[in-house]
């Protein structure tokens, strides 16, 4: 990076990773995951928003049952949603916006209605076959790259409802959001690729600090 004097922008990776693409640009750091809400959801903040909302024996009894913890069920259910977005993006006749997690979110069992997500998204069973195959095309890619932060905390959000919590209706993303952002460690943010490149601006552009300290 070279020096300058002025401002440090924080941008979402996104999907660009994935698409074999890299930002090289100075005083411009990406995230190094989806965005900065999976980002904060890959870190130890999600025990935060479980201690805060949900419920120890119901956390505990689905764990059992799946056999897996809460953040690996988390981003596998979020997985299904990003790897479909990924697959679209650049078909104008399926829209990702159109997608609605809660709808094929169910929030008695906490799990994810494939069959009808894709046939909502395709249309047609040629085109679900099709969907299909681009998506097989991220198995082998960084799942952090593929989830995108909003599902990931909307999906939590259903998942506390009744699975893992009691979570009221009145308790919104933004409120779950906002225990995650706070709830991680500044050393863990340090750790991060993220982190590391905001280190490094600083030091290339002495006396300004972001972390402050």
């Amino acid at each position: 990076m070279e020096k300058f004097c002025g401002a440090l922008c924080i941008v979402d990776s996104d999907f660009d990773r994935l698409d074999g693409n890299r930002l090289e640009q100075n005083n411009v750091i990406a995230t190094d995951a989806h965005d900065l809400e999976s980002l904060i959801c890959r870190s130890s903040s999600l025990r935060s928003v479980l201690a805060e909302f949900g419920n120890t024996e119901k956390i505990k009894r689905f764990q059992n049952k799946e056999g897996r913890d809460i953040r690996t069920a988390l981003l596998e259910r979020a997985l299904v949603f990003g790897r479909l977005r990924w697959a679209i993006r650049a078909d104008p006749e399926m829209n990702s916006r159109k997608i609605q997690v809660p709808r094929f979110v169910d929030e008695t069992s906490w799990s994810i209605n494939q069959g009808g997500l894709f046939r909502f998204v395709a249309g047609s069973s040629s085109r679900e076959k099709m969907l299909k195959s681009w998506m097989d095309q991220l198995a082998s890619e960084d799942v952090w790259h593929i989830v995108r932060g909003p599902d990931l905390i909307e999906i939590l959000r259903i998942g506390l409802k009744r699975v893992l919590g009691s979570l009221p209706n009145t308790t919104g993303r933004d409120q779950i959001l906002s225990v995650l952002r706070t709830g991680m460690p500044l050393d863990e943010l340090k750790s991060t690729e993220l982190g590391i490149g905001i280190s490094d601006w600083e030091s290339m552009n002495s006396p300004y600090k972001i972390y402050g300290d």
